[in-house]
């Protein structure tokens, strides 16, 4: 096979593989799950390349929710949907783009002095 063949048969695969590569919400986990358990979890479907459990700000608590990078995510997702993990069943869905918070605006003269009319 001419050079320049294979090096366009190796960006094709790097391309299909990236394409394969996602990142997904997964829901409803259990407080106490830890990442190393939810990646054990997924491998068996595909590389496992992160795992991610949120946690709350101020007490270091699981929001009972993560995401997960895999190869084969769509699978993962289709198989493991439902799934029971530390007795509770998973919801995965496709990860979103984070929105950005929107800016807190009053609708009222803010702040209130009642002694200038502003009522």
């Amino acid at each position: 096979m001419p050079q320049s063949l294979k090096h366009i048969n190796l960006i094709l695969k790097n391309r299909a593989m990236e394409e394969s590569v996602k990142t997904f919400y997964v829901g409803n986990l259990e407080w106490h799950a830890t990442p190393e358990e939810l990646k054990e979890f997924f491998m068996p479907l595909g590389t496992v390349q992160s795992v991610e459990i949120i946690k709350d700000r101020e007490t270091g608590k699981s929001k009972g929710f993560g995401f997960v990078t895999m190869d084969n995510a769509d699978e993962a997702m289709k198989e493991m949907n439902g799934k029971e993990f530390r007795g509770r069943s998973l919801k995965l869905n496709e990860a979103r783009e984070k929105t950005p918070l929107r800016e807190f605006k009053p609708s009222f003269n803010y702040p209130r002095n009642p002694f200038n009319g502003n009522t």
